[in-house]
């Protein structure tokens, strides 16, 4: 695990572990299996930064540029989406509507795993979406815990998709601008 990762991770995940306590995964198996899934983020980056195939394709200095400048955007907007949080929370409305970057993969994400605990007949988990505490939160409960690491694991790879696919479409511009300097 990099220091670098452990950062990076913990800030573009703090707005969405917000946005989920305050939505209704607070009890200790929510917790805890949120930071384990962003424990799992952090070890996973970390291992592919020191993988072969990232030491090849990290060699174009077109590819590191793309690379730093989707990371730096996904910090941003992480950021930007924190303070929506905190503003749904101390109940700010023109700032909440800064939160709906997170949301949206974030409702995706619980809906698919409720289609899948559904699908296999496991219980729905105990989760209160009105933001009060649940009756016994500290209680734990493997299929609460389940559901949410999934749930994370989820969102954080829709992010982690949107944030590939945004690195590439910003490594093409990078190249097509490198492409018209050399021709002026």
């Amino acid at each position: 695990m990099t220091k670098k990762w452990a950062i990076i991770c913990g800030i573009c995940a703090l707005p969405s572990f917000t946005l989920a306590l305050y939505g209704g995964f607070q009890g200790l198996p929510q917790i805890v299996a949120m930071l384990a899934g962003i424990l799992t983020f952090i070890f996973a980056f970390s291992a592919f930064e020191k993988s072969r195939l990232n030491s090849r394709i990290s060699n174009s200095s077109l590819f590191s540029r793309a690379k730093k400048f989707a990371i730096a955007t996904k910090i941003t907007t992480a950021i930007i989406a924190f303070i929506g949080s905190v503003a749904l929370f101390l109940k700010v409305s023109p700032v909440m509507m800064l939160i709906f970057i997170e949301v949206y993969p974030g409702i995706l994400s619980i809906t698919l795993v409720q289609s899948i605990w559904k699908a296999i007949g496991l219980e729905q988990p105990n989760l209160n979406f009105e933001g009060q505490m649940n009756a016994h939160p500290w209680a734990w409960n493997w299929n609460d815990a389940a559901f949410t690491y999934l749930t994370t694991l989820i969102q954080g790879g829709l992010l982690s998709l949107t944030l590939f696919i945004f690195g590439i479409l910003s490594l093409a511009v990078l190249s097509v601008l490198k492409r018209a300097r050399r021709l002026h």
